[in-house]
């Protein structure tokens, strides 16, 4: 019983060391699109928008899938209704808080 609770935990930090989590943020302009690295997996915790000024919107997670999977294509929408709340709309960029893992097979 012991050295079978031993291996699990073993397993347990084991698996866990080798799939990490990393948060980052990534800025894209209105219309553009970006692939998610083979292996990887990546879900969007936050999205905000903003002009530049120095005022960010946030926005609904609902533009966008749940999770998005490698090689699986991210479009960034062209116009949403929050940026009716910006001044300038000339230079519109997505500010994305995303949160990516390794894919395991």
């Amino acid at each position: 019983m012991k050295t079978a609770l031993l291996l699990a935990s073993f397993l347990i930090i084991h698996w866990s060391c080798f799939s990490q989590d990393s948060t980052f943020v990534k800025s894209f302009t209105a219309g553009s699109s970006v692939k998610v690295p083979i292996g990887k997996k990546w879900c969007i915790e936050k999205a905000f928008i903003s002009n530049g000024d120095g005022y960010q919107i946030k926005i609904a997670k609902t533009n966008f899938k749940e999770e998005y999977k490698a090689s699986e294509q991210i479009v960034i929408p062209y116009y949403i209704a929050e940026m009716e709340l910006l001044t300038d709309r000339s230079m519109l960029f997505y500010l994305l808080t995303i949160k990516e893992s390794t894919e395991r097979n």
